[in-house]
């Protein structure tokens, strides 16, 4: 089966896959903040595919801001790095579309639509919080496990 990464994480794109998994799986990456891999996800997926992990998976990251406390912190801390994974298919899958459609509502409501100033550090965390997340989804479904 092969898997599509589409993603604005600068780290996920430079570490390439190798192998066998090289042949799995395809990244892409978008120049654009995370709304921008929300829409290409969807439009990829509405002329065929099917979405294999959470489209809202690093949302919540309050702990990427260490020493965050009271009204510093954001109910609504959304990584600005996001990686999406797609599968080609010839049908569309409508409830795929669905779950990046409330995604995208998500972060029209809540989110960050562009990048913001953040510290070397922060930006790394985001980074690495993304790119772990997406380590634990191909984990899975190369296991067989659904995500």
């Amino acid at each position: 089966m092969k898997y599509i990464i589409i993603t604005n994480n600068p780290y996920v794109e430079s570490h390439k896959f190798e192998g066998p998994l090289a042949q799995q799986i395809e990244v892409v990456f978008k120049q654009a903040a995370a709304m921008g891999v929300l829409i290409a996800a969807r439009t990829m997926v509405a002329k065929g595919g099917v979405l294999k992990s959470d489209p809202k998976g690093g949302i919540h990251l309050e702990a990427v801001r260490p020493g965050a406390k009271g009204k510093d912190v954001n109910p609504f801390a959304f990584n600005p790095y996001i990686s999406v994974v797609v599968t080609p298919q010839d049908a569309v899958d409508f409830a795929s579309v669905k779950r990046l459609e409330e995604a995208i509502a998500l972060f029209r409501k809540y989110g960050q639509t562009r990048f913001f100033s953040y510290t070397d550090d922060t930006v790394a965390r985001f980074q690495m919080a993304d790119s772990m997340l997406l380590q634990e989804t191909i984990f899975k479904l190369l296991q067989g496990i659904k995500v």
